[in-house]
């Protein structure tokens, strides 16, 4: 430790959970006071401030009293272990009150708000806590002597406005390096779900109908769903091989998972009278998560759907590429009809295959689909190396600010450019 830091637990340097009486002691019970729901408090969001203002009297049984630059610390799981926390703020009459799930913690002045609440943000302040948690599943909670007995490396207050200039700073940096990030997944979400539309503009049309259309011209065959009723499979029939049985949640990011998926016997699919996808069937969700798309590349004969899905297959893939038909199902114009039509239940939404077939697909000639297809699995082979950078990207802003941290509390932390780190 440095000279002249101490070490002191953390119920030697704050008062926890102030006596409320202070509010009714400068306030009558018409005066407005902060409120601050759980909901509403931040992920290591060292300002808090409350967006809603009720009476003194509304919220004095039953909350929990606080006051500007106290430190909030959600004490539920999984509040406690996602970091929920803050300093109180700018409060209507310097009075707040909110959660009664809150540890309210009161400088005595030997310590700086700030400096105390990058110390609770310590990944290792939040691990312990949670091995000390006690209650009913679901509703587990740190005690107080858990953050009471805290032992903070405390140095002078000059050096603790230092350290917390310097961790602001970085971390600020940090926060618009993330932010950059998302602004660049969000374009890059943009960039898959427009850039077929934008192609289609530029080549010619060979079609233009209803997927009815495309049935009764013998490009496409009439689409089924899986099974309904008493001969649908359940629980009870899946079995540890067999046939796999795909439902809505098995379909993702283009592809169906026939890994961890169920199955079903093979003696069981044969009893089954539809819902028999094969190779190359484009497949669709159609209730509750409904317009996620997979063309299905399978070695199985076939594969069993749930009633959630509709399969259709092209007969004739020169002029209906499979591939093409699934893009053009992801793409945003086509998820927007199918919404637009689409049942609201009173639990998941719903459009049955006879609403399914008015939907309007647009088709170019079949060298166009082709191309298409090969320049989109290159832009998305693209996107997901970006994704993949920003998940890198994200995963060392984490470890960055856990370092920087570490060095605040061992009284290694000095100035540093971060914006050339993050």
């Amino acid at each position: 430790m440095r000279e002249g830091w101490t070490t002191k637990q953390l119920g030697d340097l704050c008062t926890i959970r102030p006596p409320k009486k202070e509010a009714r002691a400068k306030l009558d019970d018409n005066a407005e006071v902060g409120f601050l729901p759980m909901e509403a408090l931040g992920i290591r969001q060292q300002a808090v401030r409350t967006s809603q203002i009720k009476s003194l009297g509304e919220v004095y049984k039953g909350y929990t009293y606080f006051a500007d630059g106290d430190v909030l610390l959600a004490k539920i799981t999984p509040c406690f272990q996602n970091g929920k926390l803050g300093i109180a703020r700018d409060l209507p009459n310097g009075v707040g009150f909110g959660s009664s799930e809150y540890f309210v913690l009161r400088s005595n002045g030997e310590i700086l708000p700030e400096y105390l609440f990058y110390f609770l943000s310590q990944n290792s302040f939040i691990e312990g806590g949670v091995h000390q948690m006690s209650g009913a599943v679901g509703h587990q909670r740190v005690p107080p002597e858990y953050v009471m007995s805290q032992e903070i490396p405390l140095p002078p207050l000059a050096e603790q406005q230092r350290i917390v200039a310097i961790l602001d700073e970085a971390f600020e940096a940090i926060k618009r390096r993330e932010d950059a990030q998302d602004m660049r997944a969000k374009a890059l979400e943009t960039l898959e779900t427009s850039w077929l539309e934008s192609r289609l503009a530029n080549v010619a049309t060979a079609f233009t109908g209803t997927l009815e259309q495309l049935v009764e011209e013998g490009l496409l065959a009439p689409p089924l769903d899986g099974n309904h009723g008493a001969i649908h499979p359940k629980k009870a029939d899946f079995t540890a091989s067999g046939v796999p049985f795909i439902m809505a949640s098995d379909l993702q990011d283009g592809s169906v998972n026939q890994t961890d998926c169920h199955f079903i016997s093979w003696d069981q699919s044969r009893q089954l009278r539809k819902g028999f996808a094969k190779d190359g069937d484009v497949l669709l969700s159609h209730k509750g998560t409904i317009g996620r798309v997979a063309v299905l590349n399978t070695e199985y004969e076939y594969v069993v759907l749930t009633p959630q899905v509709t399969y259709y297959r092209s007969l004739d893939h020169d002029s209906l590429h499979p591939q093409f038909l699934a893009e053009y199902f992801r793409s945003r114009s086509f998820q927007a009809a199918m919404s637009g039509i689409a049942k609201q239940g009173s639990t998941r939404s719903y459009i049955g295959i006879t609403k399914q077939r008015s939907l309007q697909v647009v088709l170019p000639h079949p060298a166009d689909q082709r191309r298409i297809v090969e320049d989109n699995e290159e832009v998305r082979r693209k996107c997901q190396m970006l994704r993949t950078t920003g998940s890198t990207l994200a995963t060392l802003s984490v470890d960055l600010r856990n370092a920087l941290l570490i060095a605040a509390f061992n009284g290694e932390l000095q100035a540093c450019r971060v914006e050339t780190i993050a």
